[in-house]
């Protein structure tokens, strides 16, 4: 239960770059931090994005709808403007990115995204 609080604590600091599981681990050694952190995705309080990168849903969602703000704003989104608008580098704004595409909620144009829906 203690390791649990405090992946979920991890989590929630961690804020729009999420962590991997190597990285909770270090906030739980010894606990079984896949296992929890995946028991967090079942129960719907954090989301995985690739193999082993996990956000709160709610940090998840928020970095969603601005992302699709902007991308809706022009039409199409560069991640150099994606960047400036979640505050992110590249290692941490392209998995959201593939997520929101393999999602279906974006769609990669060249170098940029567009929303899939207005």
């Amino acid at each position: 239960a203690e390791a649990g609080r405090r992946i979920r604590g991890e989590l929630e600091a961690a804020g729009f770059e999420g962590r991997t599981a190597a990285e909770l681990a270090t906030v739980a050694p010894g606990a079984p931090v896949s296992e929890i952190a995946e028991f967090l995705v079942r129960e719907s309080t954090a989301i995985r994005v690739g193999k082993d990168r996990y956000y709160t849903r709610a940090h998840l969602e928020e970095a969603v709808g601005k992302v699709l703000a902007a991308v809706r704003m022009d039409g199409l989104a560069t991640p150099s403007q994606l960047r400036a608008t979640l505050g992110l580098t590249r290692k941490y704004l392209i998995p959201i990115l593939e997520w929101m595409d393999a999602q279906g909620l974006t769609v990669r144009d060249g170098d940029a995204r567009r929303a899939t829906q207005p």
